[in-house]
Parts: structure tokens; sequence; C-alpha cells
């Protein structure tokens, strides 16, 4: 039988340094590597006065500027308050009004959850429900799978978006950043803009995409060229620009496919497409 030797009594403050040394990588290794990697599963991008391209006619969406001031969350002191604020989006969203079938009960569901969500956070609406069932609706529609977002995609769209449309009305965090979920209004708000764009904009896509290659390169073992650093600032895309002939063709492509889906489906109907949003979106 062997016998194991004894630890030389030398080698223990070797040892015990080691110990130490191995200690002191892995807590530097978690304190820098933890922050990344939630950086990475859930980015903050930077201001868009130093980062992010803006198309230069914003105008083909909705403009949900004169309803926003409605909609600030220190006008919503009651459900009256939050029930003036959906008719004011309702009259954006189409110009027949009351003449929907059941608008008027979505309205008081809608304000009704509207206000809890201004009341409390927990009510309102994770940004992965939101992507979620705007990607049902990419099924539904039988649109381009390049038209599905990722929730990284749908929180960079709504930085972008409520800078346009909904500055004042953004569910907002404490130090006034973008916060991870969306009061009702702005769920619903953020689900006719991409549907109205055909989804995010490519351009949109690829400065995401660009900004966590690394993070792609670990996951998949896949070579990325670096690509070349774009100049900081606000310039607007023109029509010769390749990233707006994309938006362009993406869009109109999703708006073909819906077309198709309601011409095709003629049993289909604004109180059944309504009905099933609120539904996925837990708006009861």
């Amino acid at each position: 039988m062997t016998v194991p030797r004894e630890f030389p009594v030398s080698a223990r403050p070797k040892f015990i340094l080691l110990c130490l040394a191995s200690l002191l990588v892995v807590a530097i290794a978690v304190g820098v590597l933890l922050p990344y990697v939630n950086r990475l599963v859930y980015p903050t991008l930077p201001p868009l006065s130093k980062e992010i391209e803006i198309p230069a006619n914003p105008s083909v969406l909705p403009d949900y500027r004169d309803s926003d001031n409605l909609g600030a969350a220190d006008r919503i002191r009651s459900e009256p308050d939050a029930r003036a604020y959906v008719e004011a989006l309702v009259k954006v969203w189409g110009p027949h009004g009351n003449e929907l079938p059941g608008l008027p009960q979505f309205e008081d569901r809608l304000a009704r959850a509207e206000y809890a969500a201004v009341r409390d956070p927990q009510k309102r609406i994770p940004e992965f429900l939101v992507a979620k069932t705007f990607n049902e609706l990419v099924n539904l529609w039988g649109a381009l799978k390049s038209s599905r977002v990722t929730v990284e995609e749908l929180h960079a769209f709504r930085i972008i978006a409520s800078s346009f449309h909904y500055s004042r009305s953004v569910a907002r965090l404490a130090d006034g950043s973008v916060g991870p979920d969306c009061r009702p209004t702005e769920a619903l708000v953020l689900l006719n803009l991409l549907d109205s764009g055909g989804g995010i904009q490519p351009w949109l896509r690829e400065r995401v995409r660009n900004r966590h290659w690394p993070w792609k390169f670990l996951m998949r073992y896949e070579w990325r060229r670096p690509r070349k650093p774009t100049k900081p600032g606000l310039r607007p895309l023109n029509g010769s620009d390749p990233a707006f002939e994309q938006g362009l063709q993406q869009r109109v492509k999703f708006d073909l496919a819906r077309r198709w889906y309601l011409t095709n489906h003629p049993a289909f109907s604004f109180v059944s497409l309504v009905s099933d949003l609120f539904g996925q979106l837990g708006i009861v």
C-alpha cells in the first residue's frame, strides 16, 4: 500500500499564495464579466446624439405627439384622465372613431389597465411580451421572418420612437432612461408603429447587431470581420442610401402580406384582432 507523502511545510506558503491569487483572478473576472453579460442581455444604447442614425422622414408613421401631453404620468391622476388619453390615441389610430364595433368596451379596458400601470409599475407589460406579440402578428400576416424583432431591437426602437412620438408618456426608470417594460398604451403604440413600418428598420437592426458581435462570436463560434467605424452624430438617410432602400422594401413586403391576409380572410375583424392583442398583452 502506498502511503501518501506529507505536504512539505516549505511549500505551504506558496500554495496559500497560489490559492489567494486564484481567488483574486476569479473575483476580478466576476466583477468584469457579470456587468458585461448583463449589458449584452439587456443593452442600454448611448444617447441618440452620439450613436444612432435617424431616418430623415419619420412622417410615414403615425404621429403621437399631440396626444403625448395627455399621457404624461403626472397628468393621469384618475381613470377618467386615462380614458381621455386613450380616446386621443384612438383618433391617431384611425379616422373611424366610434364607428368601430366594440370600441367603447376596449377603451374602458385599456383605460383601467393604463391607470393601474401608472399607479403601480408592476402592472406594466415587459418588452419581451410586446416583441412576442408583434412576432405573432408577423406570423399571422404571413410576412417575411426578417420582420420579426428581438427584445434588444425592440428596446432600441423604443428609445427612438419615444423621442419622436411620445417622450412624455414613455415608461422611464428613476434615472430617466427608458425602462424594460411598457404601460399598456405604449405597448399598443409600439405594435402600431411596428406594424405600420413593417418591423424594425434594417439600419437599426444592423446597429444593434454590430454592438453585440463579440457575444455572437462566443455563442456561435463564427468569425465576423470587424466593420468600418461610423462617424458619430445624427445623419439623415436619403433615398440613395442602401439602408433606406432596404427599409422601404421591407415595409412594402410587409404591407403586401397584410393585405393578402385580409383579402383572403373576410371573416377576420377588428374585434377579433384587438381581443387577441389584449389577451396576449394581459390587458383585462
